[in-house]
């Protein structure tokens, strides 16, 4: 059997690095992980929100912790046990969340512990009430129609690369798109982290950034002046049907329409 390649071993751990850093010291308030005012966030929340988006199992995380250190050898990350038995963790550099000290003694009280426990309850209920929206739109929404999150790919994005695997699956059988700059991508629906699940004009699904996604005038006229490249371009938007309404953009012109 052929040995494992280090290099790749070594690229997944340096991602999973740079996404638990992400989290702990930016996105993580947002998307509705509980810190404490030392920077402490429960290690499982992290795991059960999925916020790495990466399939990782909790060993893993120990073993990329204990290993990363900055540019000074001191180490990056701080696990600490809390009174509910659970291990938090913090980075150790600055953040930019509001109220967080990272220099502060690594404490967790147990009023840390049911303010994430309340704060995960909170989180439960927005998801299930949005989830009630959702669904009552999907129910209201007349069968044919175009759709209003069509757009283009602003920049290229190797999802297979992102995910760090050769499936380029981010956890389970959730997976990320591979797309170019120009390329058509239909947005499905917008996650809380800046991230959409998005379609491309093959039927591919997958986790997209929303930064990446210009969205494009899909208006009737537009359409039937600009050949059959739109009209395939349609019939592939229209299973993905939505509410949301695109960002006014100028009119795509028949040379573009025509771009591969």
């Amino acid at each position: 059997m052929a040995n494992a390649d280090p290099y790749a071993a070594q690229s997944r751990d340096d991602k999973l690095s740079k996404a638990l850093n992400s989290v702990l010291r930016h996105t993580g308030r947002r998307d509705g992980l509980y810190f404490t005012r030392g920077g402490f966030a429960r290690l499982q929340d992290i795991l059960d929100l999925k916020l790495l988006r990466m399939n990782v199992a909790e060993k893993e995380i120990y073993a990329v912790t204990s290993a990363s250190i900055d540019y000074n050898g001191h180490p990056r990350f701080e696990i600490h046990p809390g009174p509910d038995q659970q291990d938090w963790i913090r980075s150790k550099s600055r953040h930019t969340i509001p109220g967080i000290c990272a220099s502060l003694p690594a404490e967790i009280s147990r009023k840390d512990v049911e303010e994430a426990k309340a704060c995960r309850k909170r989180l439960a209920g927005r998801d299930y009430r949005e989830q009630e929206v959702v669904d009552t739109h999907e129910k209201a929404k007349p069968a044919s129609g175009l759709s209003s999150t069509v757009g283009r790919a602003s920049c290229d994005f190797n999802g297979r690369g992102f995910a760090g695997e050769s499936t380029g699956e981010a956890w389970g059988s959730q997976p990320y798109l591979t797309l170019q700059r120009g390329e058509y991508v239909i947005c499905v629906r917008r996650g809380q982290d800046g991230w959409s699940w998005a379609r491309d004009l093959l039927g591919d699904e997958g986790w997209f950034p929303n930064a990446f996604f210009e969205p494009l005038q899909t208006h009737v006229s537009e359409l039937e002046e600009s050949g059959p490249h739109w009209e395939d371009h349609t019939q592939a938007a229209r299973p993905a049907a939505s509410s949301t309404a695109p960002a006014s953009t100028a009119p795509v012109t028949r040379a573009e329409a025509s771009q591969p």
